[in-house]
Order: C-alpha cells, then sequence, then structure tokens
C-alpha cells in the first residue's frame, strides 16, 4: 500500500509540474479513421506542428503517415479550455495502393484545467494527388499528454 501511495504522489507531482497544454510536446492516441498515435509540437501560443501514424481497420487495410501546421483560435468560444484550430498538411497512405495529399485539417481541442492533457475532435478533408485526384474525409477524436 505505501508503493501504491508513493507513486500516486510522484505521479501527481511530474502532473503538477508539467507545462500546459499549449506549450512542450504532446503525444497520444487518435481513434476514428485511421487509429493511431498523434503528436503535436507547439512553436508558441498559438501555432502547433501536429502528426500521426496510424492505420485503417477497413477491408483495404493501409498505414497512414500525416503531419499538419495548425493554428490555434482561442476566441471562438466563450469557454476558454475549448479552442478550434485550422491548418493545411500533407498525407501518405500506404497499402495496396499508396496515396499523397494534402489535408485541412479542422478540429475543436478540450485544454483540461489541472492536468496537461488535451481532448481532441477532428474532421479533416483530404485531396489525393497521387495517383489519381479524390476527394477523401479522415475524421477521429484523440486524446494527448504533454511534457515539459
Amino acid at each position: 500500500m505505501k508503493n501504491i501511495l508513493c507513486l500516486m504522489g510522484c505521479l501527481f507531482l511530474f502532473v503538477v509540474m508539467a507545462k500546459a497544454q499549449n506549450q512542450g510536446t504532446g503525444i497520444g492516441v487518435i481513434a476514428g479513421e485511421p487509429t493511431g498515435i498523434s503528436v503535436k509540437f507547439w512553436q508558441d501560443h498559438n501555432i502547433a506542428i501536429d502528426g500521426g501514424a496510424a492505420w485503417s481497420l477497413g477491408k483495404n487495410a493501409t498505414f497512414h503517415f500525416h503531419g499538419d501546421y495548425l493554428f490555434h483560435s482561442f476566441k471562438v468560444f466563450t469557454n476558454p479550455a475549448f479552442v478550434f484550430y485550422y491548418g493545411p498538411g500533407l498525407r501518405l497512405r500506404m497499402g495496396t495502393e499508396d496515396h499523397l495529399g494534402v489535408r485541412l485539417a479542422l478540429g475543436i481541442a478540450y485544454f483540461f484545467k489541472y492536468i496537461p492533457l488535451d481532448a481532441f475532435l477532428e474532421m479533416v478533408p483530404i485531396f489525393d494527388l497521387i495517383p489519381a485526384t479524390r476527394l477523401s474525409f479522415n475524421a477521429g477524436i484523440g486524446v494527448r499528454f504533454f511534457f515539459k
């Protein structure tokens, strides 16, 4: 029991000392289409670069890599914990046929007040350029933990 309490105390101190969600680096998961790992690197208070490595679980299983340059608007919602974000990016999808396309990430993030965690919901239209032009969409919900 002492070990568990000590571990919980150390975890609490780590969480309190970690930076806010609009600073540092976050890593977590995204579930949806596709599902995988999500990372976010803040450049300043309003700009971040995010990326993902994920897989599609449908009948034509594929692996996705994406990266976005995101702008954050803290004035869209009256509650400062909610943030609207948007930005351009690229996506590479590898499977039986490889695809390269441009993305436009549109999302809402929620910054938890006392822990360095954000939850997000995003919808991303994708315009494939290679091997042929095609419009598709990705959507997902996720959570990331932020480190100093």
